[in-house]
């Protein structure tokens, strides 16, 4: 009660009925800000049932798939024991999807996927006022696909006397994703609760880019196993409504920036595992106006043998005077994260050292110790 301003409690229950994955969760977050004001976040519940791509019919080149949920949405502000704005709500999402891949060709494979959504509320926003009032919704809308990877180009090297690895390979693949979603009715009263009701109807969007792997075929023990060693992903996207870029999931900063563009910021991920005990990873998001960065972060873990685990995490925004969302020095953030377990080798004696350090403000605004 002294160290900290949340509380929360749930349950989860996962399981595989007749080849249909079943997840069902109840949960609930209360974070106070004050002795007497706090929000409600949680699902009571959400059940998720989803049967994975199977042949439509024996031999079928055509593979069918569908997954519904259910979800009650807790999302309340409380003052003194009582709720004065209250946005939860019931929602029913059905989507079954229709998938055709083509693999005719090694260095070449397109996925086509035709997919129906149906997604059910029992409140909705008021378009005048913008309030949530009990007015129930029921959102339908179409999403085309279709996933391109290739020309894939390779290069293998063969190096016997090589100290770390017998062989290394190299994969260049672009990619290409098109995609088009129909105009959904009724888009400015649905209460966006999470990813699900951010959809954006009535566009289409290219994204577009490339990944670089790199492998190494090391000795494990008495056998040799190929691992990828480095990943390198830069990609993109174009939008026909330049409305859709603010509530793409794929880039961090969509939700951030207020400034409708048609070229998201372009992403460039890194990701590197020379070893089992160490790896590595890269984020950065520059923006495709501006031409400057958005954000960056990085981290690194290391694994000895689970008898030492250390993590550390840095991230920072950066300021942009053109671009709304990041033309506010005061809003930027530049933090540190860290962590490290220690374990005798029989793990009956440990301890645990963790810290949360804002190096904007040059505070530290968490450390914990434990044994």
């Amino acid at each position: 009660d002294l160290s900290r301003n949340r509380r929360s409690y749930g349950a989860n229950v996962v399981g595989v009925v007749r080849g249909v994955f079943v997840n069902g969760t109840f949960d609930r977050t209360e974070w106070f800000n004050t002795t007497t004001s706090s929000g409600v976040v949680g699902s009571s519940p959400r059940v998720t049932l989803t049967r994975s791509d199977r042949p439509l019919f024996s031999g079928s080149p055509v593979y069918l798939g569908a997954s519904t949920e259910y979800a009650h949405l807790d999302r309340q502000t409380r003052d003194n024991g009582k709720v004065i704005d209250d946005r939860g709500l019931g929602r029913f999402d059905f989507s079954p999807q229709v998938r055709y891949p083509f693999k005719r060709w090694p260095f070449l494979t397109v996925n086509s996927t035709l997919s129906w959504r149906e997604t059910f509320y029992t409140r909705s926003l008021d378009a005048s006022s913008g309030n949530v009032v009990e007015d129930n919704l029921n959102r339908q809308f179409l999403m085309v696909m279709a996933q391109a990877t290739g020309p894939v180009f390779t290069r293998v090297w063969n190096t016997p006397d090589n100290g770390y690895a017998e062989k290394f390979k190299h994969t260049i693949e672009p990619y290409l994703t098109l995609q088009r979603t129909s105009r959904i009715q009724g888009y400015d009263r649905i209460v966006k609760v999470d990813g699900t009701d951010q959809i954006f109807g009535g566009t289409t969007s290219y994204s577009y880019g490339v990944n670089n792997r790199f492998y190494a075929k090391r000795r494990v023990g008495q056998v040799s196993v190929a691992q990828e060693i480095i990943a390198v992903e830069v990609m993109q996207t174009y939008y026909t409504d330049a409305r859709a870029s603010q509530v793409d999931p794929r880039y961090s900063t969509s939700t951030t920036s207020t400034s409708p563009n048609k070229f998201s910021p372009l992403a460039i991920n890194l990701r590197a595992s020379p070893t089992q005990t160490y790896n590595a990873t890269l984020r950065a998001e520059i923006d495709s106006r501006y031409h400057a960065l958005r954000t960056m972060s990085a981290g690194t873990t290391v694994n000895w043998r689970q008898q030492v685990q250390a993590t550390v995490a840095w991230s920072r925004k950066f300021f942009i005077a053109e671009l709304p969302g990041f033309d506010d020095r005061k809003a930027m953030d530049h933090y540190l994260n860290a962590s490290g377990n220690v374990q005798t080798r029989d793990r009956r004696y440990g301890a645990v050292y963790s810290l949360n350090y804002d190096i904007l403000r040059k505070a530290l605004l968490q450390q914990r110790m434990s044994g």
